[in-house]
Order: structure tokens, then sequence, then C-alpha cells
């Protein structure tokens, strides 16, 4: 696609820098530069412009008062080779990853991501949003998924700043999930309204406005009658950060915005870090399974490998921890004798560990992205997808990159047993069985944005978000083959991340966001399932299987369920 940056000169785009597609257009990206195009790919690969969604001149103008390094606003209008504008350049964010998909526990889990690090992301949102305030501008459609954050969690960015409202330029877009029932036009006191619904995502995990409440069903019904999840006739599930994460200062104006329909600015003053209660211990009750505890580790429990165990303060063979780990490590071991190798990306490179000999193992590969599932480690490197083979001699491991398959790199996400890709607005899925990739065409996941995603043998879980900005689960069942399937699809969830096991008896164990245990057949088509509500299983648990064992983790220790025979 050859286009004309105005006033700079010429720019020919191809497939291999397609990024991401969306409501309003497509973005490219090459180098430090990203290209919004207004407009979708069709079936033969033309790019169709969409002139009416382009952004005025003069907008760009008046969004270039915005002067903070962490606000992406248009740059320079993009020309057809006929003289059309039909996008425009901003710096790129080759690495940033979704803020949503740190709302889920499971996720900064895996990623360290702790209180404190979210409550600084929080302060630079709130910091952002006033600066545009300053500008005489409105940022309107505050939603979770127009801002992004770095790898490290410590920087946060505003994206999709062409929709914001500037004094001659309407806003282009609101969701719903962050809109002010009580308000019918849009000022500054609204856009701190969705900061609110936002910044109390990032900090609890939850949209106040979810939960269960005996006759308040909606969110319109919630948000009218001033009902949040600080109201206590609301339950929050497990899955949530507990309430003590927000700072008083904070609880405060959210009590007073979210419970009273105050519309004020939040709270300017200073704060640190967050002071956390003491977590109380417990022993796990069940009246439908029969529940023994496996070990209790330090930490919270991220992955089980066999009888290996990653927490997020170390790794445990057996009783006993061997060491710790860094953030965003992943947890793998050798294929006959099931040694843990420990793998981790430290400025684009990998770094294993064989944790038994407390050895560096000897391999020398760049990386992108990292991720493991059932012992096996992958990277991402470009457009390759690699496994780690790792090798068992008498006395070390042998490590070595093996290319599996290609994808377009800066249009995939790796999750835990898959990579999703959107190639041109179509979405793909790269799935990783035990040996092998099988790519597969899933028309039904096109126009989601995907949250998080699991694939384990044979099924595929994912939440995504859909254009509206509601977030539904899809569960996929594959055949053998991994060519055919069958799906579910359940609508309108709380985002509580995706919770499930398969066991060797083919039997799907899934904690679902009314945090229900199902327990169903892998095989498509098959339609028995049953439903468990038990006080023992809830959200804050997360499910693992050893064999045709299904094991718990609460916190930091592991148990085995076994459903107790009826009389």
């Amino acid at each position: 696609m050859d286009l004309v940056i105005q006033g700079k000169g010429k720019i020919s785009l191809s497939k291999a820098d397609f990024k991401a597609s969306g409501g309003e257009g497509s973005v490219y990206c090459r180098g430090g530069t990203a290209y919004k195009l207004y407009g979708q790919t069709d079936n033969s690969g033309k790019f169709i412009v969409n002139t009416k969604k382009m952004i005025p001149a003069g907008k760009i103008q008046e969004l270039n008062t915005l002067t903070a390094p962490n606000i992406i606003k248009p740059q320079d209008i993009l020309l057809d080779a006929s003289g059309t504008p039909l996008g425009y350049t901003m710096r790129a964010l080759p690495d940033a990853i979704a803020l949503c998909q740190t709302f889920t526990k499971a996720y900064r889990d895996r990623r360290h991501i702790t209180p404190d690090h979210m409550l600084k992301l929080v302060q630079q949102l709130q910091a952002g949003v006033r600066h545009v305030h300053r500008q005489g501008v409105l940022i309107v459609d505050l939603n979770e998924m127009n801002f992004l954050v770095d790898t490290g969690f410590d920087q946060l960015y505003f994206i999709d700043v062409d929709s914001y409202q500037t004094p001659h330029y309407p806003a282009t877009a609101i969701m719903d999930s962050i809109r002010d029932r009580h308000s019918t036009q849009f000022s500054q006191n609204t856009d701190w309204f969705s900061f609110g619904i936002v910044s109390f995502q990032m900090l609890v995990g939850i949209h106040p406005f979810k939960g269960k409440h005996s006759t308040l069903k909606t969110l319109d019904e919630r948000m009218m009658a001033n009902v949040s999840v600080l109201n206590n006739a609301v339950s929050v599930p497990g899955a949530c950060q507990p309430f003590d994460v927000v700072p008083k200062v904070y609880r405060d104006w959210y009590t007073a915005v979210f419970e009273r329909g105050e519309r004020v600015a939040p709270p300017d003053g200073l704060i640190s870090t967050v002071v956390l209660s003491p977590v109380m211990s417990y022993i796990l009750g069940s009246d439908n399974f029969i529940v023994e505890e496996v070990g209790s580790y330090d930490g919270s429990v991220v992955t089980v490998v066999s009888s290996n165990v990653l927490t997020t303060k170390g790794v445990w063979v057996g009783k006993h921890r061997v060491r710790l780990v860094a953030p965003g490590s992943v947890f793998g071991a050798t294929p006959a004798y099931l040694h843990p190798v420990v793998g981790w990306l430290e400025q684009n490179q990998l770094h294993l560990t064989d944790i038994s000999r407390q050895k560096a193992l000897d391999i020398s590969v760049s990386a992108d992205e990292i991720m493991a599932t059932g012992g096996r480690i992958y990277i991402r490197q470009g457009d390759l997808l690699m496994q780690v083979a790792l090798t068992e001699l008498p006395t070390r491991i042998l490590a070595s990159a093996q290319i599996v398959g290609k994808v377009l790199g800066q249009a995939t996400q790796l999750f835990e047993g898959v990579a999703v890709q959107d190639l041109l607005g179509a979405t793909y899925l790269g799935l990783l069985p035990e040996s092998g990739f099988h790519e597969v065409r899933v028309p039904e996941l096109d126009g989601y944005r995907l949250v998080d995603a699991k694939f384990e043998r044979g099924v595929f879980v994912c939440i995504g978000q859909n254009k509206s900005g509601r977030y539904d689960s899809l569960i996929f069942r594959f055949d053998a083959a991994l060519e055919k399937y069958d799906v579910r699809l359940v609508e309108d969830i709380t985002l509580a991340g995706v919770n499930f096991t398969v066991l060797d008896t083919g039997v799907v164990a899934l904690l679902n966001d009314e945090e229900k245990l199902e327990l169903f057949a892998k095989t498509p088509g098959s339609s028995a399932r049953k439903v468990v509500s038990d006080k023992g299983v809830d959200g804050s648990c997360r499910l693992f299987s050893r064999g045709a064992q299904t094991l718990i983790a609460r916190g930091g220790t592991l148990y085995t369920i076994t459903m107790k025979k009826v009389p």
C-alpha cells in the first residue's frame, strides 16, 4: 500500500507492517512510527477507505496542545496516491499491552504486578486526564481499551486520541460501560466519572457496577440507583483484589461518586504506597467435594507441572523452595524425567535455568515474547514461533530453539497454549498441542479484542471485548485433528480471567464468572454439563490438573478435590 506522509514524502506499507484492526480502521507499524488508516481490508486484500471517519486537519492542530509524552496524539496526515486523506501518523508503542489485561488476578500473579504498580499507573492516568482538561479538551471515551502499559508496568499511555473532544470538534465515540447515566452532555465531570470506573478496575479488578445485587440486575439500573460494589448489598467475586488495596483518599472519593452520585475531581494528594491488611489464613471447606491439602507455599500459586510448583515467590520442588524467580518467569520441564526449568526474558534475551542443578542453560536466542503450557516453553522471535527443546543428558540439560510455525509478529498475541493472530481483521488461532502447530480460522472471534485466553488438550477458552464494550466468554472444543470445533458463547460476563483445566479422562473443569464449577466433556457435540455451586470453590481459586486429578490453588495452598459420592 503506497501512501504519502503530507509534507514529508512517500511510505509503502505491507502486510508485515499490520498491527491491529478496530471499529474505525487499521493500524500499521514500522520502526518508531504507527500509521492509522480509516477503513478496512476487504476479502480480496484491497483496502477500502472510509473518508467519513477521517479526522479533520483542524482537529489534529487542536490536539497538538496536548504535550504530555505519554499521550499518543495524531502527528502527520496520510494521503493516498490521489491525494485523498485517509489517516495519520503517530508514535509507535511496539511492546505495550492493553491496560485491561492487568485487571485479572491470575495475570497479575504471573507477571508479578503489585498493588503499588497499579497505584502508580492510576496516578499517571489521573495526571494525564488533568493535563487534557487544562488544554480545554475532553477525553469522553475514557474506557480501558484506550490505554496501554509497557511490559515493565511502569508507564501508561493514552491512545485513540483522535476521538477526543476539542473546542471545535465533538467526540466521535463513547463506550457504554463508562458512560455517566446521570449526565446528558459531556464535561470534565463525566470524564472523571469514567476515570473512576477505569481506575477502580485497575486497583480492584472489577467494574464498580458489576457484582450481584438481589433486585438491580443491569448496569443501567445499578448506575441510575448509585449502587456500586461498595454497597453492602452487592456481592463481589473472589477473584477481585481486596478493597483494602484502595487507599483511603481514593476510596472516599469512589464512595462519593459511585454511592452518593457526586461529580467531583479525584484527590490530588500524593500516595506513595498501598498498605495492605494482613492476609488471614483459613481452612478450605466444601459441601460437594472431598478436599485434601497437597502443600502450602510462599506466595500465590501460578502454575503446576507434575510435583513442581511455580509461585509468585519462587520455584518449589516437592516441599522445598529451590529458587527465587524473575518477574514474568515461565515454568517448563524436560519431557522424560520432568526436571524443572525456568525461563524468562531480559532485554529481549532468553534465559533458562536448570532448577535441579541450579545452573544456567547455555542458549543464545533473542525473543519478543515468552509463554509456557503443559511444561513446554515457547518464544516468539519476530514472525517466528519457536519451542524450546530440552534434551536430558546424564550431567546436564541441552536447550535449543526450534521453529514450530510462522505468524504475523506485530499482529499476534501469545496466550497460554495459543498464538492469536489478527490477519487484516480475520482472526486465526495458532494452537500448540503437545507437538506441532495448528492454524485455525475462527470467524466467531472477528471484532473481538481478546483480554485473556488459554488452549489446553483440545479446549480453547477466551474472554474478549466486543465493539460495544461488553465482555464475552467463548468456549471452543476441537476434534482430535484440531480442525472442526463447536463453540459456546457466554455474554456479558464479569471480567475475572480464564480459569479451566482438562483432565486425562477428557473432563473439562471450568470456573465461570458466576463462581460456579462447570464439568463437561472436551468432545465437540457432547451436551452433558454439570454445574456445581460450592462455597469451597470460588473465584479466588485457580484450577490445575495432575493426570485424572483436579487441583485447586487458593493463594499459596494447593489442594486436590474429588466429587463426593451421593448416598
